[in-house]
């Protein structure tokens, strides 16, 4: 029997092996909506039969999951298809494709005032919270610059 001091120590945290059933709801459900993109669009079939349609969605490295789980989270099919068409023809970027994919999913795509008017509010109170002493009159002086400078826009 070997002493405690004679027990080579290692340094940091000790590792732990996660067992593969170890994973979270979030995780379990991303994988949901991902096998769901690939039975929807057929992936399996289309790649059988040699069509590229949604080529673009796998690299060398296996499958852009970010975008198949985005995908398999729309419930209409057709819709579902229509978005995953454009990703592959257009070659969006992984943040690319999820944001137009949320977009169209949340309905909204078109522009929205309150929207606008809550992003602007955001921005002046993370100014104001970074530096307090900022006074009204310098908040409206600088949103009458912004209007000015995207008046020339229209």
């Amino acid at each position: 029997m070997e002493n405690i001091s004679e027990i080579p120590q290692r340094r940091g945290r000790p590792r732990i092996a996660i067992p593969e059933t170890a994973i979270s709801r979030r995780t379990a459900l991303n994988r949901h909506y991902a096998m769901r993109a690939f039975e929807v669009l057929g992936i399996a079939e289309l790649v059988e039969d040699g069509d590229d349609t949604y080529l673009w969605l796998f690299t060398r490295r296996g499958p852009k999951w970010t975008i198949l789980t985005e995908l398999g989270r729309i419930e209409d099919e057709s819709a579902m298809q229509m978005f995953a068409v454009h990703i592959c023809r257009d070659e969006l970027s992984t943040q690319q494709a999820v944001a137009t994919i949320r977009r169209g999913r949340v309905g909204r795509a078109t522009p929205d005032a309150d929207q606008l008017a809550s992003a602007i509010m955001v921005t002046v109170n993370a100014y104001l919270e970074r530096y307090p002493r900022t006074g009204a009159e310098m908040v409206s002086t600088a949103l009458d610059a912004v209007w000015d400078a995207l008046a020339d826009r229209w």
